[in-house]
């Protein structure tokens, strides 16, 4: 093709996400390379965050000739999440320790580091500071230049020496400093978050020191330190209140050690007190710093570091969790063992809030604790609730899923935008570019603040005493530091973060079929109905939501809720990445053609080779635990008892979804697919899970003894009323139909396996990338017409009814591992 069709064709209207990363991975010219990286600035967020493996495994493999990687950075240094992502998926490729990629990747790490945290990309080593007042040019080199980089913040006695400040900024810098002392990661057990590489491998990048972190039992200031006579009165009676407030706050904090702060836990059980530093930040007054608009970005640095370590910090203390419940043999310790970990993250998470809300400086985001946000749908991990910040975790819905060597568990709490603007209508998103590049207004910040007082003071109030006295006509942010003063050491440490709720419902809500006019043998069979389907689903999700929303003191904010992932430590998800992103490709492909086909796309969160996070599928069970449920049940009689009173929807709901998915199993190959990784929801539909072997691994050491195109058991035929019924004919028609469909468009699920090939450590490789690519496309049947297509199909089918192999492989582990 010539240049100018080229050209012409990339400014289509046609040349779409997936031709453009088409052509990214065949034309490696300079200028086409050039010009493709410069068009992914205009590609929406979704589409990169969507492409996001991809983009960054090839700009590794062509990390000196292509200018991807800039791309890459310029999106981490204007989004924190994506920065984020994009580190932990170089980190991944790092501890593969790939020798094409190793290097770029070290590079690269370093870089997003930089990036991030300097929200700009980063200076070479020669390069000067830029002019400005001579403490914000001792902030600039400590926060920029890796060669002056000091981890110590300067003391009111080196800034004297230096003569910076003024009489009123000495005053209030020294009423402004936290009490409390530093030191660095090493000292506080906690694992480091990136590989530093030593000089000779930061030729690409900047090295990145993270800040050291206020601990007890060292002072860096005298606690007992006022402010000069002379100075008394620069402070507002407001300002002084708050600044003895927090320093009584510092003085809480420091009154007992971390040990003594979770005296609940284990040995060997993470304590978030040591893994992520004392909740109780040193951000006083910094007014003065704010009036100088380069102070203030000095200033937004520090905090992006200090953001950047707290979230790998939360991250690795959670993986940690599911590696230390491993070592509980019983199944009761590991729940005591998860619930007292999670407790002592509760009270850090209130003592940080009580320290934000007591300073009232945002942006609060940067302070909080994430979940890292992720694309996907609405109000899970999606950039736009980048700013929402974990509030509590509550324990009673967090379970743990045990087997043989792993112990994944769920990981539920509520989380609210706390930078959320307040106002007559739905709140406004203000992005998180916004605050850090645009301070607040000073009225709106103090709403922000005011906000979250009255939410802290209504926490507080719980647990301590003597605060019946306050003045109930003053502000809120005077009320919170009139009660922070009262509070006494023991009254601190009493505090526990739990949050009262009502008890979850031991029956079915029956109250809907009131009022309906129906014949006692319908309304007997819809509350048998509704019983059966809670017994097997419990309380929905739905309704935990409303319980929990009821009791939280932030259901006020209207970004406030309540969310779950599952925490999957010791496991490589980027392979479970892959396979989210086919399925979500083949789901696509279903719905542009007006099939309905139904497929779920399960988000995943990769953070480094041996750990992340997986959505959580609410209002789901696995057909084997379903069956336990009810012993000698086919899965059949089952279905027809839950779904009486709906079963045609619930019928056509099953049929759809397995026909999709078992499109999905067999142009990936997927394998183990025993009633342990079916799930069944309360719709009926079928999910499948866990793609740990897939294209061309498979259990028992890569024996491939599941042979079968999908799995279509008796128990599956059953459902649909057999093999005779309409039903299956239906389901027969859709398979044939999605089929063919999904070859019109191969090369959208062949490029994102394409693209991954090369550098790639993922279990499903292991055969090599002709083999995988080869076998992948041949299974398309593209070189064959469509009638010779169907009947290939047809044949496929035929293969999978209660194919022998299949049903050996479900005797297997119904006697190993005892899965029904």
């Amino acid at each position: 093709m010539s240049g100018g069709s080229l050209l012409r064709l990339f400014r289509s209207e046609y040349f779409d996400a997936h031709l453009h990363m088409h052509y990214l991975l065949r034309m490696e010219q300079s200028g086409v390379q050039d010009y493709l990286v410069n068009e992914l600035y205009k590609m929406t967020d979704d589409d990169v965050d969507y492409y996001l493996p991809q983009l960054s495994q090839v700009a590794l493999l062509r990390y000196n000739k292509s200018s991807l990687h800039r791309f890459l950075l310029d999106k981490a240094a204007q989004s924190l999440p994506f920065a984020l992502k994009i580190h932990w998926l170089v980190r991944s490729i790092v501890e593969d320790r790939t020798p094409e990629l190793y290097e770029n990747a070290m590079a690269m790490l370093n870089l997003c580091e930089a990036a991030m945290v300097n929200s700009g990309s980063s200076r070479a080593k020669h390069e000067e500071v830029a002019p400005g007042p001579p403490h914000v040019q001792r902030i600039l080199r400590s926060s920029s230049d890796p060669d002056l980089q000091s981890n110590r913040k300067p003391s009111v006695d080196d800034l004297e020496e230096r003569d910076v400040l003024t009489p009123k900024q000495r005053s209030r810098y020294r009423r402004s400093r936290t009490p409390g002392p530093m030191r660095s990661r090493e000292a506080d057990g906690a694992p480091e978050v990136p590989p530093t590489p030593t000089d000779s491998e930061t030729d690409h990048g900047l090295r990145f020191h993270p800040p050291p972190r206020q601990i007890s039992g060292e002072s860096s200031v005298d606690e007992n330190l006022e402010a000069t006579p002379g100075a008394s009165g620069l402070l507002s009676e407001a300002e002084a209140l708050r600044a003895a407030a927090v320093r009584h706050l510092a003085a809480l904090e420091q009154a007992f050690t971390p040990e003594e702060r979770a005296q609940a836990l284990g040995s060997s059980c993470p304590n978030a007190f040591i893994c992520l530093g004392l909740p109780v930040a040193g951000h006083g007054n910094e007014e003065e710093v704010l009036e100088d608009e380069r102070a203030r970005e000095c200033m937004m640095k520090k905090r992006r570091c200090d953001y950047f370590n707290t979230q790998n910090q939360l991250v690795s203390m959670i993986m940690s969790l599911s590696g230390v419940l491993i070592s509980f043999a019983d199944k009761a310790d590991r729940k005591t063992a998860l619930a007292a970990t999670l407790t002592v993250l509760n009270r850090w998470l209130l003592d940080r809030r009580i320290s934000m809300a007591a300073c009232g400086e945002g942006p609060f985001f940067l302070l909080g604790a994430h979940i890292p946000p992720g694309r996907g749908q609405r109000g899970l991990w999606r950039d736009l609730d980048s700013l929402h910040q974990i509030l509590h975790v509550h324990v009673d819905l967090c379970r743990i899923f045990s087997s043989a060597t792993r112990a994944p568990f769920v990981l539920a709490y509520e989380s609210a935008n706390l930078d959320e603007v307040e106002s007559d209508e739905a709140a406004g998103h203000v992005s998180h570019q916004t605050l850090l590049h645009q301070p607040a207004l000073a009225e709106a910040q103090q709403s922000m603040a005011d906000r979250l007082s009255r939410c802290v003071l209504q926490e507080l109030r719980l647990g301590c005493e003597g605060s019946a006295g306050m003045d109930e006509g003053e502000p809120t942010a005077a009320r919170l530091h009139q009660l922070l003063k009262q509070v006494t050491p023991d009254q601190w440490k009493s505090l526990d973060g739990t949050v009262e709720k009502s008890a979850s419902k031991d029956e079915p809500d029956l109250q809907e079929l009131d009022g309906k006019t129906m014949r006692a043998e319908a309304r007997k069979r819809k509350e048998e109905a509704a019983r059966t389907r809670h017994r097997i689903w419990g309380e929905l999700w739905r309704e935990k939501v409303e319980r929990v929303r009821a009791a939280s003191p932030y259901s006020r904010y209207s970004s406030w809720r309540l969310s779950a992932v599952m925490v999957k430590g010791g496991d490589d998800l980027r392979q479970e990445l892959l396979a989210s992103q086919i399925i979500e490709q083949f789901s696509a492909i279903f719905q542009e053609a007006g099939l309905p086909l139904w497929l779920k796309a399960t988000k995943v969160l990769v953070t480094s080779s041996t750990n992340g996070f997986l959505e959580f599928i609410p209002d789901s069970i696995s057909v084997d635990a379903m069956k336990k449920l009810f012993p000698g049940k086919t899965l059949a009689e089952i279905f027809k008892v839950a779904f009486a009173d709906r079963m045609f929807e619930a019928k056509k709901n099953f049929i759809e979804s397995s026909a999709a998915y078992s499109l999905v199993v067999y142009f990936l190959q997927v394998k183990d697919r025993h009633n342990g990784n079916l799930m069944l929801l309360t719709s009926g539909h079928v999910v499948h899970i866990d793609f740990g072997f897939m294209l061309s691994n498979s259990p028992g050491g890569n024996m491939a003894f599941e042979n079968s195109p999908f799995k279509l058991t008796q128990e599956i035929l059953d459902v649909m009323d057999g093999e005779c019924s309409e039903q299956y004919e239906y389901f027969r028609t859709l398979l044939i139909r999605g089929f063919l469909e999904a070859r019109k468009h191969m090369e959208r699920i062949v490029l994102q396996v394409r693209m991954m090939l090369v550098g790639s450590k993922m279990p499903c490789f292991r055969e090599g990338a002709d083999f995988v690519l080869s076998t992948l496309q041949d299974r398309f049947f593209c070189n064959l017409t469509e009638e010779a297509c169907i009947e290939k199909v047809v044949e496929l089918i035929d293969t999978s009814v209660n194919n022998w192999r299949t049903i050996q492989y479900d005797n297997y582990q119904r006697l190993v591992n005892g899965i029904l």
